[in-house]
């Protein structure tokens, strides 16, 4: 997905002339505020953005965590009507205005993610102009103005007028800096990304990176402009080379007078640091206890300098990619501290890189984010459905089960054994949710077969929906809770036939799998038949990896006061 436009960075600074230098000015004279916008839905005309509201938060986060802005002074709007925005807006400055006579400085940071045209935001069915924004932020009484808009065909916006004095975005030794500074996420005449892996905006992920440290080129602890654009440059070329649009250059115009740079955050400052050794070289991926890929960048063999690096307080896995070769290390951090890691302190990966094919950094992050079963999560556990679903344009053939996706997120499935043991069956799913902690889907089951009923054979047929929520509670366990009803159709009450492992009435049901190794899983799986009064357990593995599956197991069935049984369950695919 793309938003073909630009994103771009504008301060613009009014000082008054009695202003004295602001190193010597203390930092309670300053006050910092942050409006915060994030827009997935442009229109029926346009299609729905997937991660501008995470970017939003992201963005709003690293301002609090990093950037100098409290919690009660960042306002934060995710999928406004235009009503909504320009309210919040008004209130905004209101509360803007109330706190400028308390401090010497008043700076403000406004970022929007989401569509836009060549002439104005757009917010679901509605829109505001360019010009509307910009009197709106040049309303807003502030002495610092910084404007980040990460939105589709923005070029009318790239000059923003009644720029006057710039000093430093913080307690910079760059106190004269005068003009402004706008940074872009790509040229006039490329496109903007998004990525389902990174789940971000490509220039947001990395720009984001760079914020919370991997942009420290000097060591200072602070990010300056220029070293955020410049690591978000290279990180985003590298990034969409090979990608179906093509790769994206970031531009900027700065037009700055004065010594230093702009400072845009403090790692020192940060809930919590992570720090990389001198001797910690390679490609480095950060992930948090959910997968999420939070931070990534690179380091040299020739840089001994350790690097530090602003995270929020809990478990990460940091992936180090070198000569060839995976290491990985577990890092926990709690709030106010700092952890180190040296290259000791990562262990080889059984798992060998292989230089990729197309786009370099989109495949590494696919090498490192779940080793097992690859970027693959399995769509069934033992018997019942996973709240995952295919990947688009994936089929998935075999002896038992087959499948393909009829449309992003919508998958067709049936399974062969059933249909020659006699039971017909159809089955449809739609994620819902596609995050990479949590998967949720929703379906629709039909199926045809026979039972006994009072020593004859009945044909029933049943149409089920079901409901499936799979959570992943470590970067090797994940949970699957799911229900499904069913209704029966057929020549005799269904409740009074004999129980079949081939019929499935109204249950619940929860299942877990654990990643034993790279190659296999440990399937665990029971429910409970309403309609049969029937309980279900089993167990099992699953063999393979990326494209070749093996499953065996088996299942145990307990109804009513009838003898329990056990089913052998069994399946060989190929996912494509």
């Amino acid at each position: 997905m793309m938003k073909s436009g630009m994103l771009f960075l504008a301060g613009w600074l009014g000082l008054s002339a009695g202003l004295p230098a602001v190193q010597n000015e203390p930092a309670s004279g300053i006050r910092r505020f942050a409006v915060i916008v994030g827009a997935n839905h442009g229109g029926s005309d346009r299609v729905r953005l997937r991660y501008a509201v995470s970017d939003a938060r992201t963005i709003n986060r690293i301002l609090q965590d990093l950037g100098g802005v409290a919690p009660e002074d960042a306002l934060l709007l995710l999928d406004p009507k235009a009503g909504d925005f320009m309210s919040g807006m008004k209130s905004f400055r209101s509360r803007v205005e109330e706190a400028k006579s308390g401090h010497r400085r008043i700076e403000v940071v406004f970022y929007y993610s989401g569509h836009s045209d060549e002439t104005r935001l757009l917010l679901n069915e509605e829109t505001i102009p360019y010009e509307t924004l910009r009197e709106t932020i040049n309303g807003i009484p502030a002495d610092v103005r910084i404007a980040i808009l990460d939105s589709c065909a923005s070029g009318a916006f790239t000059r923003l007028k009644g720029g006057k004095k710039k000093p430093s975005f913080l307690l910079d030794e760059a106190y004269d800096m005068k003009g402004y500074a706008f940074l872009t996420s790509s040229s006039a005449t490329e496109a903007s990304q998004e990525s389902d892996l990174l789940r971000s905006s490509f220039f947001t992920h990395y720009l984001s990176s760079g914020l919370r440290g991997a942009a420290d080129l000097n060591g200072d602890g602070r990010v300056t402009l220029q070293e955020a654009y410049q690591f978000a440059f290279n990180e985003t070329l590298a990034g969409t080379t090979g990608t179906l649009n093509g790769p994206q250059h970031p531009n900027y115009d700065i037009e700055m007078s004065g010594a230093g740079d702009v400072v845009m955050t403090d790692i020192r400052t940060a809930s919590a640091v992570l720090a990389l050794a001198g001797d910690v070289a390679g490609r480095i991926f950060i992930h948090d206890k959910a997968g999420r890929l939070v931070l990534e960048a690179s380091k040299s063999g020739a840089d001994d300098r350790t690097v530090s690096l602003g995270l929020a307080a809990g478990d990460y896995r940091v992936v180090r990619i070198t000569d060839g070769r995976i290491f990985e290390a577990e890092a926990g951090l709690k709030s106010g501290g700092e952890k180190t890691l040296a290259a000791g302190d990562f262990s080889p990966s059984k798992k060998k890189y292989t230089t990729p094919r197309g786009d370099r950094a989109s495949n590494i992050r696919e090498e490192t984010r779940s080793r097992t079963f690859g970027r693959r999560p399995i769509t069934m556990n033992l018997a019942q459905p996973t709240g995952a679903v295919l990947n688009r344009g994936e089929v998935l053939m075999g002896i038992g089960p087959v499948a393909f996706t009829l449309a992003d997120g919508l998958q067709f499935g049936t399974n062969v054994f059933n249909v020659i043991g006699g039971v017909y069956n159809v089955d449809l799913k739609l994620a819902l949710i596609r995050w990479e902690g949590l998967r949720v889907a929703a379906g629709l089951n039909w199926s045809n077969f026979d039972l006994m009923s009072f020593g004859e054979e009945k044909t029933y047929s049943s149409v089920s929906p079901y409901l499936v929520v799979s959570p992943r509670l470590s970067r090797k366990l994940t949970l699957h809770l799911g229900g499904r009803y069913a209704e029966f159709f057929g020549t005799a009450n269904v409740e009074e036939a004999e129980y079949s492992d081939e019929a499935e009435g109204t249950m619940v049901f929860a299942g877990l799998d654990l990643d034993l190794s790279e190659k296999t899983k440990l399937l665990v799986e029971g429910g409970y038949d309403a309609t049969f009064r029937a309980l279900r357990s089993g167990a099992g593995f699953l063999f393979g990896g990326e494209t070749f599956r093996f499953k065996l197991g088996f299942q145990y069935f307990q109804q009513r006061e009838a003898d329990g049984f056990t089913r052998l369950v069994t399946g060989l695919w190929w996912r494509l």
